[in-house]
């Protein structure tokens, strides 16, 4: 693998994305205030939080983390956060139907894609 290909480009890319988000989040207290939501069934500013969804937990840890991640986006509790998520989707949207129109390609795929 040579070291300027566009497979190492994207890994790159891939791990300081990775690296920044979690990174950042561990530093912030954002992860221990997640985890501790779950742990607790209650919500940083007391707010009940449900923590059972499937009755398993290997499941209900993951689900439990999401609602909490986005609760105040979702609530109308947080504006600023509400237009982030609205960002995110948006972009979001718009790369996964990319994804789809490529993926219903039927004729070979251009040499600057491959």
């Amino acid at each position: 693998m040579s070291l300027f290909s566009i497979k190492t480009y994207f890994l790159a890319l891939s791990f300081i994305a990775s690296a920044l988000l979690w990174g950042v989040s561990l530093w912030n207290g954002t992860v221990r205030a997640l985890v501790l939501a779950f742990l607790s069934g209650v919500l940083e500013d007391g707010t009940p939080f449900k923590t059972n969804y499937t009755g398993i937990v290997l499941l209900d840890f993951p689900l439990s983390l999401l609602v909490s991640f986005f609760f105040y986006g979702s609530n109308g509790a947080d504006t600023g956060y509400q237009l982030f998520l609205i960002d995110a989707y948006s972009a979001l949207q718009s790369a996964f139907v990319w994804l789809y129109v490529e993926s219903a390609r039927t004729s070979p795929m251009p040499a600057a894609v491959k």
